[in-house]
């Protein structure tokens, strides 16, 4: 048996150890830090943050593409660009070729606070990740990386047991 099963066997409580929870928990618990330290500093919530980076990354992306990239509910990303261009972070406009498409673009401002962000982020991360050796660090970061590729292709194990093709 595995270290790390072994440890799950002995839980009080062996269902909130499932990978899901655990990543939950720590998703939880990290993001709750850096919103906190993101509002204190600069005045922006996390959510509002990956709106505004993304948009620097992708000047002029439409609505559509962030809210693919940002992992958001449609409705709210809508209410956070609103929400951004009223404080000024962020201007929209009339796509030149389908006046239909919204292309969004960060101002001075908005881009000074990804910038400081970013910083923000930098130290973050490092002071969250001090606990773990670089070889850690760089196996984290793999098997993350591992996990959502498989979860993205999907496959017959994504889907409930009783949508699944019967085999015989």
């Amino acid at each position: 048996m595995l270290e790390w099963e072994e440890s799950m066997s002995k839980a009080p409580y062996p269902r909130l150890e499932h990978l899901n929870f655990r990543l939950d928990v720590l998703s939880a618990l990290a993001k709750g830090v850096a919103s906190d330290l993101y509002e204190a500093e600069c005045g922006v919530t996390l959510r509002d943050l990956r709106v505004l980076r993304f948009v620097d990354m992708q000047p002029g992306i439409s609505l559509g593409p962030l809210i693919v990239l940002t992992y958001l509910e449609k409705t709210l990303v809508s209410k956070l660009v609103t929400a951004l261009a009223k404080r000024g972070l962020l201007v929209r406009s009339t796509g030149t070729e389908d006046a239909r498409v919204i292309n969004l673009h960060l101002t001075r401002k908005g881009k000074a606070i990804v910038s400081k962000c970013d910083k923000i982020g930098k130290r973050f991360d490092e002071q969250l990740m001090s606990v773990l050796s670089l070889e850690e660090k760089q196996m984290l970061f793999h098997c993350i990386a591992k996990l959502t590729e498989h979860v993205e292709e999907g496959g017959e194990w994504t889907q409930p047991q009783t949508s699944r093709k019967h085999t015989a």
